[in-house]
């Protein structure tokens, strides 16, 4: 996937449409050994990143200073995966990266807090607080995470008021996100392993802000 996102991101150049460049994920995906994508990839610029499901479009061409958010995943010997980066196109604004920041820090704690035996409600509840905490409250729409395997969203889900345990071998989504309608939304996803004394996280893509 590492390998996959530098090809895809050399892609990227202002003017071109959401559609083109997801149309160019998903011949890499091909070319890069997926036996079939998870779900039809995510692809959006500018205020189009704030819709946390929407679908690419024909019409909005990539321009300087937008977000960019892509979310895609591949079938892999029946297995899914489930992968979101944000990047920004061209420049970013102050407040564009203390967005993202917010995301950053509070996916961060996602992963050092995952280990068997913490409850789903405890994940969630310390990445949202993360979020709540970074001034950004308002632009929290969904949940941390869900489970992820021969389906890819699939038990256990990561939200608050689940007491179900984490337990080793699990593999689970951590992927907060802010979305500022008719602005900007920034999601970073990572597939995480549950291990015996903690959690792997098995995308390996630099979570770092970025401008492409």
């Amino acid at each position: 996937m590492r390998i996959l996102f530098f090809i895809q991101l050399a892609h990227v150049e202002i003017g071109k449409s959401e559609i083109e460049i997801k149309n160019f994920l998903l011949q890499q995906l091909y070319e890069n050994g997926a036996e079939g994508i998870a779900f039809d990839p995510i692809v959006l610029a500018g205020a189009n990143s704030a819709l946390p499901h929407g679908h690419s479009s024909n019409d909005y061409f990539l321009k300087d200073g937008d977000c960019l958010l892509f979310d895609f995943g591949a079938v892999v010997n029946g297995y899914n995966s489930d992968i979101t980066r944000t990047f920004f196109v061209g420049s970013a604004s102050d407040e564009q990266k203390n967005f993202y920041d917010a995301v950053l820090k509070a996916n961060k704690l996602g992963l050092s807090i995952s280990k068997p035996n913490l409850t789903m409600h405890n994940l969630d509840d310390s990445v949202l607080n993360s979020l709540e905490d970074s001034g950004y409250k308002d632009y929290i729409v969904h949940k941390t995470g869900h489970g992820l395997g021969l389906d890819v969203h699939e038990d256990p889900y990561i939200m608050r008021k689940n007491n179900e345990l984490l337990e080793e071998g699990m593999v689970i989504t951590i992927e907060p996100g802010l979305y500022k309608q008719g602005d900007l939304g920034v999601r970073i996803e990572d597939d995480v392993l549950i291990t015996n004394d903690g959690c792997k996280s098995l995308t390996t893509f630099s979570k770092e802000l970025r401008i492409i």
